[in-house]
């Protein structure tokens, strides 16, 4: 099967080395009646897309509306787009570039390409890529607090417990969302989305100023150590762990927290004592475990 990316890279090449003419005079301006039209039409796409979205498929990502896999793959299907992902021996070529491996830093990026299905030589080839230091995974990642040009900021140590199949459902996802945008030659922005009906208030909402950005260092610290005593309680499954914090953190109405950035400092007490509990029992068991091993 050929292989998408090296034909990314072929085209990158031919249009590096591309020399564009230069014409005498004025340059032509686009037809005024033209420019309407494809106003029009885009305003008419971006409808149809988002009668087929639930709210609940994006999310507001610092400002950005991101589209999650089901939200993409329900647009292409409207508009008739195919998109087909890189494979190699069977399986998604999915490609690791390793930045750190003391810290589990590395980025994922995978190559598609994406045609309407009643012209499939005119594909077009795109690439999407998730980096696992990025803000999105910040429910797995370990961070603190240092101060960089005079500023204090939060900043990734480690993402040493992030499932790498996250980091792969994001590539995916940014690689749909980029073939569609650039096929359909539209963007998704929170107005258009809007005006097109969509209610930004009933969207998923992640914001790069959590409440973790006001946390003191000590209370960084408390929130890694009861986290990673969780997921240790939890032998290192994520999202079981995240059901613990959230089982510990609630309250009447209240579901609780599923992310220990969002506990705040009063509940960090009577968290972290229940989860020394826990934790303590937890030894215990290993210690009886090991020594009934030992025994026999």
């Amino acid at each position: 099967m050929e292989n998408y990316a090296e034909v990314v890279e072929e085209k990158n090449i031919l249009q590096q080395n591309e020399v564009l003419p230069i014409s005498a005079g004025v340059f032509d301006l686009p037809d005024p009646e033209e420019v309407a039209r494809r106003a029009v039409q885009t305003k008419k796409m971006l409808a149809a897309a988002c009668s087929v979205v639930s709210p609940q498929n994006i999310t507001d990502f610092g400002g950005t509306p991101y589209f999650d896999n089901i939200a993409c793959k329900r647009i292409a299907n409207l508009f008739g787009l195919i998109v087909r992902q890189d494979e190699l021996n069977g399986s998604i070529n999915y490609r690791k570039e390793v930045v750190d491996e003391s810290t589990n830093h590395y980025i994922i990026k995978i190559t598609g390409r994406v045609w309407h299905f009643k012209s499939p030589e005119n594909y077009e080839v795109y690439e999407g890529s998730a980096d696992s230091f990025d803000d999105w995974f910040r429910q797995w990642q370990i961070t603190e607090k240092k101060e960089i040009d005079g500023k204090e900021k939060t900043i990734v140590i480690s993402a040493q417990t992030l499932p790498i199949s996250k980091v792969q459902e994001k590539a995916t996802a940014n690689l749909l969302q980029r073939c569609i945008k650039k096929k359909l030659g539209i963007s998704f922005t929170w107005e258009e989305l809007e005006e097109a009906g969509i209610d930004k208030s009933k969207c998923r909402g992640f914001s790069f100023n959590s409440s973790k950005d006001a946390d003191s260092a000590e209370t960084i610290e408390k929130k890694k150590e009861v986290w990673n005593k969780i997921v240790e309680i939890c032998k290192g499954n994520v999202e079981l762990a995240k059901k613990t914090l959230q089982k510990h953190t609630a309250f009447n109405d209240f579901a609780g927290h599923a992310d220990i950035n969002k506990v705040s400092e009063k509940q960090l007490e009577f968290l972290a004592k229940k989860v020394d509990s826990e934790y303590q029992k937890y030894l215990k068991k290993l210690e009886e475990n090991v020594n009934g091993t030992d025994e026999t």
